[in-house]
């Protein structure tokens, strides 16, 4: 790979990295936001205030890009 092409891939992945990073920082134990979902994959909407102190609720997020 040529140096030049090598350090524009770099400086775009850190750039994405950057902006990635301060779009949704957070900080431990701050309280979620709220989420708006579309089209639930498996068994539909959750009360989170049901399952407060019994349930624990993983929600698992990916893109396609």
């Amino acid at each position: 790979m040529k140096t030049k092409t090598f350090f524009k891939l770099l400086l775009a992945a850190s750039l994405t990295l950057a902006v990635a990073a301060s779009a949704g920082a957070g900080e431990l134990g701050m309280k979620a936001p709220a989420l708006s979902i579309t089209h639930w994959v498996k068994n539909g909407p959750v009360t989170l205030k049901d399952g407060v102190g019994e349930k624990i609720y993983v929600v698992e997020t990916w893109a396609t890009w």
